[in-house]
């Protein structure tokens, strides 16, 4: 039995899922299943709330989850044929781990960002994918009106807040990827292939954006807050072009749009000074910001 394993914010608990699709096409004669077995960001299970994906509740889940963490927290039951296989700190894509795991139960845990993950399974992930209509968000939907009206749209995601911290939290090794300078390159890159750009503004720090930007040709999106937070990635992928952070959340923002002839601009690097050659699809511009 293979177990996908979701857990972080949305961007990764999209990847994890959509390997999950993706193992299941590869694998079509072995159980392969998907479930929490750790911890989320402070909103919880979004694949649910975004997409109406829900949550297993059996029996059986409940138990994999008493193994997961037993032999996680304790190093139990390897001897029987528990394990957990890691994906590459780096991302690469790996397709041996695509394939049937060993005897026993298998958990898989990782961000599986690469798209080559699920490239066997493409429409399987868009139909998956399909966001949740607002109906009763009027501020929302106006801003959903005027971007599938603006063919110049252009979706900016800055990350900061978290990003900020330092050890050991982690998030050092996303700090100083998407750079000011960085901002500034890519919307002259947008600029050369784009006449008049509109650019739409999301962010976890709007009044740093701001003061950095101004206001002519840019907009700020501050209607999706807290739990709705992923409502942002819903605008977002409704932007003709696309601006990222080195974020998993602007990385489906952009690969979730409709648009043949989009535009995604991207840091090179997903971490900091490590070499992450497989996560960003090679059709997007990289600029090198570190």
């Amino acid at each position: 039995m293979d177990v996908v394993v979701i857990f972080n914010g949305l961007g990764n608990q999209m990847s994890q899922y959509a390997y999950y699709l993706a193992k299941k096409k590869v694998n079509p004669n072995t159980k392969v299943i998907f479930d929490i077995m750790s911890k989320h960001n402070r909103y919880g299970y979004d694949l649910e709330r975004a997409f109406g994906i829900e949550v297993n509740k059996t029996l059986l889940i409940k138990v994999l989850q008493i193994i997961y963490v037993l032999s996680r927290k304790f190093r139990l039951f390897k001897s029987v044929g528990v394990r957990t296989i890691y994906e590459p700190l780096n991302y690469d894509y790996t397709p041996l781990l695509m394939q049937k795991g060993p005897w026993g139960i298998n958990y898989y845990v990782g961000g599986w960002h690469s798209e080559k993950n699920f490239m066997n399974v493409p429409d399987e992930v868009k139909k998956a994918f399909m966001f949740r209509e607002q109906p009763n968000e009027d501020r929302f939907n106006e801003w959903l009106q005027v971007i599938r009206g603006d063919n110049s749209s252009v979706s900016v995601h800055i990350r900061r807040g978290d990003y900020m911290n330092i050890e050991p939290t982690g998030y050092y090794q996303l700090n100083g990827v998407a750079t000011l300078d960085y901002y500034h390159e890519a919307i002259d890159y947008i600029r050369q292939y784009v006449d008049t750009p509109h650019f739409y503004v999301f962010s976890n720090d709007l009044d740093w954006c701001k003061e950095q930007f101004g206001v002519e040709n840019f907009f700020y999106i501050e209607c999706n807050q807290g739990v709705n937070s992923w409502r942002d990635m819903y605008l977002m992928s409704e932007c003709h072009y696309h601006i990222n952070a080195n974020s998993t959340f602007s990385w489906w923002g952009a690969w979730l749009c409709k648009f043949e002839d989009s535009i995604t601009v991207c840091p090179e690097r997903f971490i900091r000074n490590v070499v992450t050659k497989d996560f960003y699809p090679e059709r997007w511009h990289k600029i090198k910001s570190c």
